[in-house]
């Protein structure tokens, strides 16, 4: 079997996983609140995702790292981390992903504030290429050092494989709610 995770958002409504731009139609108040996650970096919000022909809010993001070993990377950077919250865990199986519907976005080498899109930052989804985007890349590792030395925090994907869907996930598909 192979995983996917998302983080369980705070103030979770409804009974289905939406991207951004879908909760600003559904649910404006919640909208409000998680774009705030964009506050300094707001032209990642106007990021294209080739391949789906959408923006990066049109997408539902999902990492097929397993989120201890995301808390494991930040400790070992020198974060004091203790936990990072709940976490739904989905059977690819049972999200349809496709080529016509998922693409996965690799930017090893991004710099910090550099949100613009590149083309070969997005690749055609395929379930077996998932096996192989398991760990954290050392170029990750590096980013949660660079922001730790400087007293502030990393963005937890960042440099990270997305897993990007364009729909709904019903959340009745979440085998299973783990805290990390």
């Amino acid at each position: 079997m192979t995983f996917l995770y998302h983080r369980v958002p705070s103030n979770l409504t409804g009974e289905q996983l939406q991207s951004l731009n879908r909760l600003k139609e559904s649910y404006p108040n919640l909208y409000q609140q998680h774009v705030k996650t964009y506050g300094f970096r707001p032209q990642a919000l106007k990021r294209r995702v080739h391949g789906l022909d959408c923006y990066w809010n049109d997408v539902l993001h999902f990492t097929p790292i397993y989120p201890s070993k995301i808390l494991e990377g930040l400790r070992k950077s020198g974060s004091e981390a203790t936990t990072l919250g709940r976490w739904f865990r989905f059977d690819v199986r049972d999200l349809s992903l496709n080529k016509n519907n998922t693409v996965i976005f690799s930017s090893l080498n991004q710099k910090f504030g550099d949100w613009k899109e590149s083309e070969e930052h997005f690749i055609t989804y395929q379930e077996s290429k998932l096996l192989q985007l398991g760990e954290i890349p050392n170029q990750t590792l590096c980013f949660y050092q660079e922001r730790i030395d400087k007293g502030e925090l990393p963005l937890l994907f960042f440099r990270t494989p997305h897993i990007l869907f364009k729909g709904t996930v019903a959340l009745k598909n979440a085998h299973k709610i783990i805290n990390i």
